[in-house]
């Protein structure tokens, strides 16, 4: 089989990453946008909450420890739910608080960012839609700029660019706050323009390549599995969003230490596949390396996305090797694109396999059950 004839819109989002990002970069998170974003005093933030559902939750899952590393401040990564019904004053008072929703529809985002000002937070809606209810309601506007239309298919290179202008948000507040020089943070503009473009490029059709020729074995299995650790747990995450999303097959996430305790037992190893993201400068490297020893131990062969070496795996397990990234918190918005070819080739190959609510087949076609959903401030 030529993979190119099975190039579903899924699959060019995550393979013509470099071609998609780099205007929506340009556009979206210019000095001035990311500036007014920000508090007119940045020194007033002392934490960080960056939230939202779905794919959003995961861009903050992936992204938090560029904020907390970079401007050297409490972060979290949370779901709206959970910051609109369970954050605390202390945790929002001084907070800057992100609500990630690319419509900026979602009821849950709506409440949050009112929960969140309630309590003396400083909200930022980052959105493509600055006219929305959740753009209304936050006290800046961060805008998605120059997406490209993805109407009826799970959205790749949409969440790319929220973890690459968290990323970039990050940087700049940094830079506010003189946590880096004016130098430092053009260096990190610079380097995560050059990753999403030119570095990625480099490896994409070998990535492709990789994930496709391993596709005969990987359309045998009916249920997933993801694992990561830290900001590659938001990665693990957003690619085991995908299989529900695009095939209607269970999966599950995890990280690599609570895998160990209770994913080991698994049993019907023939029918899950496994996949992993791991970041070079992880904290926990080699608690990932010897996870991926176990599961091929247990022949059980992992998919691995990675910017380390390619010899720091198991020679049985297939690894898909990123450019090493320049900054440590960086590979975690990135390491999804490989483990999303994993959820585009299946209905791919049998488009039979598409979740019925792309279909718009009821009851997936209600979409009020996220958009008129009671929203309550406690």
């Amino acid at each position: 089989m030529n993979r190119l004839d099975y190039h579903s819109p899924m699959v060019r989002q995550a393979v013509e990453t470099p071609t998609m990002l780099a205007p929506i970069m340009e556009a979206s998170f210019t000095d001035e946008a990311l500036r007014a974003a920000l508090p007119a005093d940045p020194s007033s933030i002392k934490q960080v909450i960056l939230s939202g559902c779905g794919d959003s939750f995961a861009s903050g899952a992936a992204t938090y420890p560029a904020f907390a590393q970079l401007c050297q401040l409490p972060a979290q990564g949370i779901s709206a739910l959970y910051c609109g019904r369970y954050t605390t004053p202390a945790e929002l008072d001084g907070a800057l608080v992100v609500l990630n929703s690319i419509s900026g529809g979602p009821s849950r985002v709506i409440e949050s960012a009112r929960h969140a000002k309630a309590h003396g937070a400083f909200t930022v809606a980052f959105t493509s839609n600055p006219d929305s209810p959740l753009a209304r309601e936050c006290d800046s506007i961060l805008q998605l700029k120059e997406l490209p239309d993805t109407t009826g298919t799970p959205k790749v290179i949409a969440y790319t660019a929220s973890c690459v202008g968290l990323f970039y948000l990050a940087a700049k507040l940094a830079e506010t706050q003189k946590k880096i020089d004016g130098a430092e943070y053009q260096a990190v503009r610079d380097a995560l323009y050059r990753y999403g473009t030119s570095d990625f490029a480099a490896v994409a059709d070998a990535i492709d390549e990789t994930v496709f020729g391993y596709m005969e074995t990987w359309s045998k299995f009916d249920r997933y599995a993801m694992l990561g650790d830290g900001g590659d747990y938001g990665a693990a995450l957003f690619a085991g969003f995908k299989f529900p999303e695009s095939v209607g097959r269970m999966a599950h996430w995890d990280d690599t230490e609570n895998f160990n305790h209770v994913g080991y037992f698994h049993r019907e190893l023939d029918k899950i596949g496994t996949a992993m993201a791991v970041s070079a400068d992880s904290p926990t490297l080699q608690q990932a390396i010897r996870t991926a020893r176990v599961l091929c131990e247990m022949g059980r062969i992992p998919v691995i996305a990675t910017d380390a070496e390619r010899e720091l795996f198991p020679p049985e397990a297939v690894v898909c090797t990123m450019p090493r990234a320049p900054y440590p918190w960086m590979a975690a918005g990135f390491l999804h694109i490989p483990l999303t070819l994993l959820a585009s080739y299946p209905h791919a190959l049998e488009p039979d396999m598409l979740a019925p609510y792309r279909n718009k087949q009821h009851p997936w076609d209600n979409g009020d059950r996220l958009r008129k959903s009671h929203i309550e401030v406690l």
